[in-house]
């Protein structure tokens, strides 16, 4: 479908230099490190992978590359600019995509089925669009610039009966959540708890289903629910 130890002598004039150089070269690369390097994109996709020899497991290794790649597309397009040959597009995805893993910073998969021929996922992901930005023009391919923004979101869930559920709670968010970049505690009270989360990548990056509380109210600056209990 696509898919011990070793004891070096240095004399003293030697180590000053090669400090003096290591110093250069750590400034550098931090004057070279940009916002836009760290820019954020998350995108969803559906895979599939055929099933062979009723192995759902390697299906579904096969569907979530599938995904990831067509999300990997996406985000090369996202900066490329929009008149370029089709052809080039492919070219520019390839060159990115022999080094995927440097630019997924997370993927979630939010929903997935199997019948008897094929393993379907919907993959969320999110993606170091800058750095790829950087790399594309760094292999001579002009690039356009994306919009950077982040936005809060106030994040209120009542019904917390533990420290535990807190934690945990907290711990999904971070993890959980592709689009989420910081989760900060705003408010713990008896059963009921707030958190300021930043986000960054397409309306709506933050949906119910991804939740692990019923949801009662969801919209662009506040997301309210209820922790699920059994009883």
């Amino acid at each position: 479908m696509r898919s011990g130890k070793v004891s070096l002598y240095m004399p003293r004039p030697f180590c000053v230099a090669a400090l003096i150089l290591t110093a250069s070269f750590l400034l550098a690369t931090t004057a070279a490190w940009s916002a836009e390097d760290s820019e954020i994109l998350v995108l969803e996709a559906e895979g599939v992978g055929t099933i062979e020899r009723q192995n759902l497991s390697l299906a579904k290794e096969k569907a979530v590359e599938d995904a990831l790649a067509q999300s990997l597309k996406a985000a090369v397009n996202s900066v490329l600019p929009p008149k370029l040959p089709p052809k080039k597009y492919q070219e520019a995805w390839r060159r990115i995509a022999e080094q995927r893993t440097d630019f997924i910073q997370k993927y979630v998969i939010s929903a997935e089925s199997f019948d008897q021929t094929a393993y379907r996922v919907k993959v969320q992901a999110a993606f170091f669009v800058g750095t790829i930005a950087s790399r594309l023009r760094a292999l001579g391919y002009e690039t356009v610039r994306r919009d950077h923004v982040d936005k809060e979101i106030a994040l209120t869930v009542n019904d917390v009966r533990s420290y535990e559920e807190y934690t945990n709670l907290q711990e999904f968010l971070k993890r959980g959540i592709p689009c989420v970049r910081e989760v900060v505690p705003v408010r713990f009270s008896w059963r009921e708890v707030t958190f300021r989360l930043t986000v960054q990548g397409t309306p709506g990056c933050v949906t119910a289903a991804q939740l692990p509380f019923d949801v009662q109210k969801i919209a662009d600056d506040e997301i309210l629910g209820n922790i699920r209990h059994s009883d």
